[in-house]
């Protein structure tokens, strides 16, 4: 008791995964807030509708990850029983503070789905839709019930509309057991599920300008029809984050296509696009490793992302191999891979600390107990504990279970992803613009050029990378470009 929450935290509670140097403290005091609800004695218990609905919010962002002890999982048990019986109306304050209170534990769809009343909750919250959306633009249009909607349009609206997306793309498809293990992953938990974008950014209008910034060379004989309206592919869109900024700045002018193994991430993918009026671009259920014939049929590409994708093939090179044989001769694409040297400070301890207990990735219940027991190890002083609760990807169960306990992953050096370019026929052009600054300072220092000229060559980065073994915590991003 006496913690205050002032109202200014209510939308950043409900709108964004809290990350950063103070995610732990942040998600103690949201758990022993939840608790009180929960578990209610005298006064404390009571919930204020918008500050509850927020957690909840917050909860759902992170795919429900806090730890929850017995007696709290015991009460939850019993309104989720209580509540899955019950057809209330939809603007009963009592069943929509329990409604709240039980979304900073469980996802709420399972429990409403099968209300009598569900269509006039849907109805109610379209009307709250109109309401903002018809308020004058200078006008205060939240309103006290608005956290309660965002929920609602969080935890049931969003994943109804990903469901009837599903049914565009058929059956699943994985073209080897890895590749299906893989899917099977990813269609339970797609993963990063996002909720902002950053605004837009000052690129070029054109792609191909775009892509000479980062050293592309146009051949002599470049289609005319490629540079007025090049082809586009995203390979692994996931759940459609990249793809989203992408398109929002080319989509006009290019025609993209966006291929993923997982059902879950592509309606997830094209829910985004959707709300962000990207309607053009194209989505495809296939394998890296079997593209289907509806994109071999799209190429040559001009233009091809992988982002964080092939270290999670079985053949990682024979996978990027047919990606290049997608790619139109002179054509670019900009890659993302794990290093294994930064991975060998941050993440392979807490894989090692995984494989060590009784941890099952499957299980919501078990990564739970996981994220707990690190939070443990941060209390005892742990180093690799306390760098990895910091980072966003520690927020969720979803990109906890990828970043720690994915069934699948490769890491390089850089010397090892320059011996794959020369064996694929690609020409290294430079890094992406992802280094931290306090890195690109240091690079400029040490080697006095850019670290995103051409003379910033691989043999560079590694011996950089070497001295500072943190620059690419995230992943290498680096464009390349096929010889013509």
């Amino acid at each position: 008791g006496g913690e205050v929450w002032p109202s200014s935290l209510v939308p950043l509670l409900a709108a964004h995964v809290v990350h950063g140097d103070d995610q732990l403290r942040w998600e103690r005091r949201l758990v022993r807030l939840r608790r009180r609800w929960m578990l209610p004695s005298g006064k404390s218990g009571s919930a204020s509708l918008a500050l509850a609905a927020a957690v909840a919010c917050q909860a759902t962002l992170s795919d429900h990850a806090w730890h929850e002890s017995a007696e709290e999982e015991e009460a939850v048990g019993r309104l989720e029983g209580q509540l899955k019986a019950a057809s209330p109306q939809p603007m009963d304050p009592v069943s929509q503070e329990q409604l709240a209170i039980l979304g900073a534990y469980r996802p709420l769809l399972p429990i409403v789905e099968k209300w009598s009343t569900l269509e006039q909750w849907r109805q109610a919250f379209a009307a709250e839709q109109r309401r903002i959306a018809g308020s004058p633009a200078k006008q205060p249009t939240i309103g006290k019930h608005w956290p309660f909607w965002q929920l609602w349009r969080l935890a049931v609206e969003e994943p109804l509309v990903e469901r009837s997306l599903r049914e565009q793309f058929g059956a699943a498809y994985a073209a080897s057991s890895v590749s299906g293990a893989v899917r099977a992953m990813y269609e339970h938990n797609p993963y990063p599920k996002w909720s902002w974008m950053h605004p837009p950014m000052e690129w070029p209008s054109q792609l191909f300008d775009w892509l000479k910034a980062k050293g592309w060379k146009q051949p002599a004989d470049w289609p005319l029809k490629s540079l007025e309206r090049p082809r586009v592919l995203v390979a692994g869109c996931g759940t459609g984050h990249w793809l989203t900024h992408f398109a929002r700045h080319y989509s006009a002018r290019a025609d993209i296509w966006a291929m993923d193994l997982s059902v879950s991430s592509l309606s997830f993918a094209a829910r985004k696009a959707a709300e962000n009026g990207l309607t053009a671009v194209h989505f495809v259920q296939g394998d890296i490793l079997a593209i289907p014939e509806q994109i071999r049929n799209q190429g040559p590409f001009d233009f091809i992302e992988v982002g964080g994708v092939l270290h999670h093939l079985r053949e990682p090179l024979e996978g990027w191999k047919r990606l290049v044989e997608l790619l139109r001769p002179g054509g670019a694409m900009l890659v993302a891979l794990y290093s294994k040297i930064a991975r060998s400070r941050s993440v392979d301890p807490c894989r090692d600390f995984a494989r060590a207990g009784t941890y099952n990735a499957e299980s919501a219940n078990s990564l739970r107990r996981y994220r707990h027991d690190v939070h443990g190890q941060v209390d005892l002083g742990s180093e690799w504990a306390a760098n990895i609760v910091t980072s966003k990807d520690f927020a969720s169960l979803n990109a906890v279970r990828d970043l720690c306990l994915h069934i699948q992953e490769t890491q390089y050096t850089i010397l090892d992803i320059e011996e794959m370019l020369r064996t694929l026929g690609l020409q290294w052009l430079q890094m992406a613009e992802t280094v931290q600054e306090d890195k690109q300072q240091r690079f400029r220092k040490q080697f006095g050029v850019d670290p995103f000229s051409p003379e910033a060559i691989p043999k560079k980065w590694h011996e950089f990378e070497q001295q500072y073994p943190t620059t690419f915590l995230g992943m290498y991003e680096f464009f390349v470009q096929r010889q013509h």
